[in-house]
């Protein structure tokens, strides 16, 4: 599965946000997003994701999966194929249980109940939390949280995932096991983008380096990681 964007630019509000990207993602590809605060990554992330320019935004192309505009699949048929995670997912979240809101979402698919079972049984163990199934969203963690909705995503099937700022209110212990869990979950054969204002334990996990600023995206030559990803991070609001 490919996601990709040849020459696109975005606007908002009648601003230029970002000019003439190109970018692509497949399966087995870690990719890192970085730049400096306002510079567009959220956006570009929206664009991605299928929700620009439905909810916003001018885009002057279409990004593509497999071929297709993202933005004129279906939201149910979309969700197996790609879906987004952003800083505080709480707020994604319609139920107040772990296991209930996981049911809540797959139902949405029109899943038979034993598919939903295994299939919430397989995402939970998959990201290591089977052990907060019953728990309330309210008493977990930001750590927790981010692997509830990572765990979600799973199960509804989605081949690509992209992360805006997943780890914004994650202490560094969760952290660095979501960035561990990515990673397996890319060797398992999901395109996985994160955008992060840490560029910190990075270097071992990604194929790809991006840097957004003054409305460009730049892929981030391999044998320039080193020296990139040791500057001093620009820290995001």
């Amino acid at each position: 599965m490919k996601l990709e964007t040849h020459q696109l630019s975005i606007q908002y509000d009648n601003q230029i946000i970002l000019k003439d990207v190109d970018f692509e993602l497949e399966s087995k590809q870690f990719a890192l997003l970085v730049g400096p605060s306002g510079c567009g990554k959220s956006t570009l992330m929206m664009a991605l994701a299928g929700l620009y320019p439905k909810y916003g935004g001018v885009l002057s192309s279409a990004v593509t999966l497999d071929g297709l505009a993202v933005h004129s699949i279906k939201a149910n048929q979309r969700a197996p194929q790609i879906a987004i995670l952003f800083q505080h997912p709480e707020q994604q979240f319609a139920m107040d249980n772990v296991r209930d809101e996981m049911i809540f979402a797959l139902e949405n698919l029109s899943l038979a109940a034993e598919e939903i079972d295994k299939r919430i049984d397989q995402a939970l163990q998959s990201v290591g939390i089977a052990s907060l199934q019953h728990r309330q969203l309210s008493q977990l963690s930001g750590g927790e949280l981010q692997k509830v909705a990572l765990a979600e995503t799973l199960a509804l099937g989605a081949e690509i995932i992209l992360l805006d700022e997943p780890f914004a209110a994650v202490d560094p212990i969760h952290r660095r096991e979501l960035q561990l869990v990515l990673k397996k979950l890319v060797d398992e054969g999901h395109g996985i983008l994160v955008s992060d204002h840490d560029k910190s334990n990075y270097d071992t996990l990604i194929t790809h380096l991006y840097h957004m600023e003054n409305q460009q995206l730049e892929r981030v030559a391999d044998a320039a990681w080193g020296d990139f990803l040791s500057q001093r991070s620009n820290r995001i609001v």
